[in-house]
């Protein structure tokens, strides 16, 4: 693999050797501790949410095969149990950007910070095959906020997207 990529740079080298630089413009910017200050109202918010949900995620990816299999379940859906939630997180962060984009913002995040508890708690309560639709549905609306909250971010701070980024 690694001629492959030393072709592709060669390639380009030849390619774009003789391009000519544009002129860059130079842009003022604050300093970082004034953009930090103007971030922090909706960076904290985020952050708590981010960090209470954590829990929940940690939770289900360490120890979710072990719980099932002390319910009885066999090993093989058990272990499958881990790849239902990430497989559907997957799908969750795929469709939730362009969910937002749709509906709005405001209204994927509420569903997104409501419905997972709910689904966790049905999920305690269940012990036949609907575990397994309710680990989609868990995962896919757990996984679904990230995009939703990168969008907002760079929304807030389109001078300064790179540094809300990050």
């Amino acid at each position: 693999l690694a001629i492959i990529g030393w072709e592709a740079s060669l390639f380009l080298f030849l390619r774009l050797r003789k391009f000519k630089d544009q002129k860059t413009v130079v842009v003022r910017t604050l300093p970082i501790g004034a953009v930090l200050a103007e971030m922090k109202s909706i960076m904290l918010v985020i952050l708590a949410i981010l960090v209470l949900r954590s829990f929940m995620d940690c939770a289900i990816g360490t120890y979710l095969p072990t719980f099932l299999t002390e319910r009885g379940v066999g090993l093989w859906l058990a272990g499958a149990s881990i790849t239902i939630v990430q497989a559907a997180g997957a799908a969750g962060t795929l469709i939730g950007g362009s969910l937002s984009d749709r509906i709005g913002r405001r209204k994927v995040a509420i569903f997104c910070l409501l419905v997972p508890p709910l689904l966790m708690f049905l999920f305690l309560k269940t012990t036949t095959w609907l575990i397994y639709p309710l680990l989609f549905l868990m995962g896919f609306s757990a996984f679904s906020i990230n995009p939703v909250f990168l969008a907002l971010v760079l929304e807030s701070f389109p001078d300064n997207r790179a540094l809300a980024n990050g």
